[in-house]
């Protein structure tokens, strides 16, 4: 049983390794907010039945030099109405270097502002290839692996290294299995 679960562990970090490998040549949008998710408590005191609140703008980011600023509620992006924080990150992403709208909630009224998307150093996804269950799981694990890129090198490093180990066992396993028949 606990080789079983070492090759499901070996595949899962081959996948997770590969698909992190895979996405370092492309260079996402950037908005440069921390953005949160808004509560029904919220969404009644702002008077606002969508969008994601501003919970930081970063210094010198698009956003910043656009005019967002903390405590915002981005209601929608080049006109799609945000719902989550998932949905606007999904929709900068594949906009790199592209003049998009963003309209927000400021002060009990609504402004649309214009925003020139950066680039940022590629931060990784759960690969497509795993169950959307297994995706939502590691999504939260990569936000906090992401936090801190030096430590999470060396896991992922040491995870390699472990992995290349399980394959060289596996590899032998299936030698003797095939030895045996």
């Amino acid at each position: 049983m606990l080789k079983l679960q070492a090759i499901i562990l070996a595949t899962a970090l081959l996948l997770i390794s590969t698909a992190w490998s895979s996405q370092q040549d492309t260079a996402p949008g950037w908005l440069g907010v921390v953005i949160e998710e808004l509560s029904p408590a919220m969404r009644v005191a702002l008077g606002v039945d969508h969008g994601v609140l501003v919970s930081r703008v970063i210094e010198d980011s698009p956003a910043d030099r656009a005019g967002l600023r903390m405590g915002d509620v981005i209601l929608a992006f080049d006109r799609i109405p945000i719902d989550n924080t998932l949905q606007l990150q999904e929709l900068i992403r594949p906009r790199a270097g592209e003049r998009v709208m963003i309209t927000c909630f400021r002060r009990q009224r609504e402004m649309t502002l214009p925003v020139h998307l950066g680039t940022r150093v590629c931060r990784p996804q759960p690969p497509e290839l795993l169950p959307r269950e297994l995706q939502r799981a590691l999504r939260g694990i990569w936000h906090r692996l992401w936090t801190d890129r030096d430590l999470y090198q060396e896991t992922l490093d040491s995870l390699r290294l472990q992995l290349e180990e399980l394959m060289r066992q596996l590899q032998k396993l299936q030698r003797q299995l095939d030895e045996r028949s």
